[in-house]
């Protein structure tokens, strides 16, 4: 179980502890931390729905309301049809990337209620871990080398 969450304020260069609602999640089996817009992220299947539960303000220890990403009815067409889903990541706000094994992913439109691409994974010449965890580099570092 995970209790807080540590954040690095890089303009103030301050970390921030934040706690984890604990009557939220009894255990973390089906809860994925994503980036969410830029924030932390716990989306869950604790019940039949798929829901979010976005950290609004880091330094406040401010969470927002858990709220439903994909209610039941479409979570039991999208597992009947794929079986076993897991979420990923988020294209935009309202386009929810969506693992199903290690054969494909799914975009799944939050807002419309649609299924809009499937991008299959080749079986040769593909590194699942890089499909899975793209690289994207937060912090950039530069430097001059100087010489006297």
């Amino acid at each position: 179980m995970v209790e807080e969450v540590v954040s690095l304020d890089l303009g103030t260069e301050q970390f921030f502890v934040t706690n984890i609602p604990k009557d939220e999640y009894k255990s973390w089996k089906k809860v994925w931390p994503l980036n969410f817009m830029g924030k932390l992220a716990l989306v869950d299947k604790m019940e039949e729905d798929l829901c979010i539960l976005v950290l609004e303000d880091y330094k406040k220890q401010k969470w927002g309301k858990r709220k439903s990403l994909i209610p039941s009815a479409s979570m039991k067409v999208l597992e009947d049809e794929h079986d076993t889903i897991v979420p990923s990541s988020f294209h935009q706000p309202e386009m929810l990337r969506l693992w199903v094994k290690d054969m494909m992913f799914i975009s799944f439109n939050i807002r419309t209620g649609v299924e809009e691409k499937t991008e299959r994974l080749g079986k040769e010449g593909h590194k699942l871990v890089e499909v899975l965890y793209p690289v994207q580099h937060s912090v950039l570092l530069l430097y001059k080398n100087i010489t006297l």
